[in-house]
């Protein structure tokens, strides 16, 4: 055994964890041949996944023409040996981070691994991989692995199949679909069909069988034979009365809505994006906040712990906190991670409108219906100053670049610059006529916009005062942000 060890040591002996790779290859070499081969056959399943007993099965049978029970006293043999976790029930099966990297190292051929796992769920499956049996592996997987395969040409019929993606769609769900599109992403025709299914997301979280009906109004007249091929197998529709849309009669793939997010259960108050590409926090009158991963639509977090509607929110600069404000008269520092409440912020007497971080990232703004605006050190939980000016309810409240000034949005019709070291007012900006709703700043930190629900914009210069009215708006302007180019106003 010893030297069974140092044989395993000098094999890995550069890798940071060698050691352990030598107690695996002691297990594996007590293994006979045809126990080694089958075991490092394993390599092709997706790491930290489980994996049915019953797709194991399929695979050996097909590449080592062994029986179900064979193959289930082997996989409880390698359990014993440590080289495999069998579930307590003998379901499934999975791997440690290190046992997986230990096959990838060993198997001769991924591809042909790979090659092997969808050749032996054909043997089975009648023709049309539809029609294949649900294991609780193959609907998840079989994209993945015709992919590793390198049959791409399966892969992109599969992907224009509508029976697989109905059979799909009810075996697993909509974000798992999405997924298998970016195994073709360099496909234009398969990018356009993905994007149909985003925005299709809030009726098939609901109904999967909308699905011929959503992609039939949404891809109905394209030219593509991928998808011509996809819109005509949809017109069967889900096998039972339905509505057959005769016209390409819903927002259709490729123009500027990305996709519709699903969850909240009442008004959405604000929206925040994350400073890591990706990810959207939003704030609401059900009392929650919801982290969106942006790429499938799904609700990652739902953090909750105010008690009234929660107005607005902002991210620090980590992007593992964010703050919010609500009716309830409190602030909450949250960890997104966790989602847990890292501290409760009180100081204002009344509901808390506005949110923003300062530049240093350890101060926050904040506006409420108390008339006031306060700052805070976030950390500490602590009231730095108290700016009052304002006669009505603050709506609005942004930090200058600079760290040392900010300016604020009220229902007086005003706006207020000021100077957060001494808490006095630099300048009061009037021209609205009603209530300022938002406010944002040019990045040349001189300039800023406004909005109010008298139908207007109004651009400023803070330091000298000049203004100038921009009317043309059919009503009130809630809320307003500048695009990446800072000249554009969407």
């Amino acid at each position: 055994m010893l030297s069974a060890l140092e044989r395993g040591r000098l094999e890995f002996l550069d890798h940071p964890y060698g050691s352990v790779f030598s107690s695996l290859r002691l297990g594996t070499d007590a293994l006979t041949q045809m126990e080694r081969a089958r075991y490092f056959e394993l390599a092709v399943f997706p790491e930290k996944a489980d994996i049915p007993v019953e797709t194991v099965c399929t695979l050996w049978r097909h590449t080592g023409r062994m029986e179900p029970d064979v193959s289930r006293d082997l996989l409880r043999r390698l359990h014993r040996r440590a080289l495999l976790t069998l579930h307590e029930d003998s379901s499934g099966i999975s791997f440690h981070d290190l046992q997986h990297d230990f096959l990838r190292l060993n198997i001769p051929s991924l591809v042909k691994g790979h090659t092997a796992l969808v050749d032996a769920y054909r043997a089975i499956a009648p023709p049309g991989w539809a029609r294949a049996p649900d294991d609780g592996y193959f609907f998840q997987y079989l994209p993945q692995h015709l992919a590793a395969a390198d049959r791409l040409d399966e892969l992109r019929a599969l992907l224009s199949d509508y029976d697989w993606l109905a059979v799909k769609l009810r075996a697993t769900n909509i974000t798992a679909l999405l997924a298998d599109y970016d195994l073709v992403a360099n496909g234009p025709d398969f990018a356009l069909i993905q994007h149909a299914l985003r925005l299709s997301i809030p009726a098939l979280s609901r109904d999967g069988a909308q699905l011929p009906g959503q992609l039939l109004g949404r891809l109905r007249g394209a030219d593509s034979p991928a998808i011509q091929t996809l819109v005509t197998r949809a017109e069967s529709g889900p096998g039972r009365v339905w509505l057959r849309p005769r016209f390409a009669s819903l927002t259709p793939p490729g123009g500027p809505l990305r996709q519709t997010l699903v969850g909240h259960t009442g008004w959405v108050a604000s929206v925040v994006a994350l400073p890591n590409d990706g990810y959207a926090l939003s704030a609401s009158a059900d009392h929650t906040l919801r982290l969106w991963d942006l790429a499938s639509g799904e609700t990652l977090r739902t953090l909750e712990g105010h008690t009234d509607w929660v107005l607005a929110v902002t991210a620090l600069a980590d992007a593992r906190r964010a703050l919010s404000g609500s009716a309830d008269k409190t602030l909450r520092l949250w960890d997104l991670e966790t989602k847990e409440t890292v501290r409760t912020l009180k100081g204002h007497t009344g509901p808390v409108n506005a949110v923003a971080m300062l530049p240093d990232g350890r101060r926050a703004l904040t506006g409420s219906n108390d008339n006031t605006v306060l700052l805070w050190d976030v950390d500490a939980g602590q009231t730095l100053r108290v700016l009052v000016g304002h006669t009505h309810s603050v709506t609005a409240a942004v930090a200058l670049s600079d760290g040392r000034h900010a300016l604020s949005g009220s229902n007086d019709n005003t706006l207020r610059l000021w100077d957060l070291d001494t808490g006095q007012t630099v300048r009061v900006l009037e021209g609205h006529t009603h209530s300022v709703t938002t406010v944002t700043l040019l990045a040349d930190g001189k300039h800023a916009l406004s909005g109010s629900w008298d139908n207007t914009l109004w651009f400023w210069n803070l330091w000298t005062g000049e203004s100038e009215r921009i009317p043309a708006y059919a009503g009130a302007v809630d809320t307003l942000t500048l695009v990446a180019d800072g000249r554009q106003i969407p």
